[in-house]
């Protein structure tokens, strides 16, 4: 019994850790893209090109969002379920008679 709840920590520790691995690296991609609005605008030479600078941006930012929260929510999953699945022992289990 101490073996799966040690399996169980360890994997759900594993889950935290690649959590916050996959959000770090997704906040500084989402916060390069962020610093490049204001160049975009710059380089607009109309009302209408800094709204659709403004619309591709926010159309990119919505899918970036979307798809990370698909992707932390998958490793949560996957990370659920192997710890709902501990592993089996390797050796043969005795069936026990009643």
């Amino acid at each position: 019994m101490m073996t799966n709840a040690a399996q169980a920590y360890e994997k759900w520790l594993q889950c935290i850790l690649t959590v916050n691995a996959e959000t770090g690296m997704f906040l500084t991609k989402r916060m390069q893209r962020d610093a490049q609005l204001p160049l975009s605008i710059v380089e607009c030479h109309s009302p209408q090109d800094v709204l659709q600078a403004q619309v591709d941006f926010l159309k990119t930012m919505v899918e970036d969002y979307s798809h990370q929260a698909n992707r932390l929510g998958q490793i949560v999953f996957e990370s659920i379920h192997a710890i709902e699945q501990p592993q089996k022992p390797s050796w043969p289990q005795l069936e026990v008679d009643d």
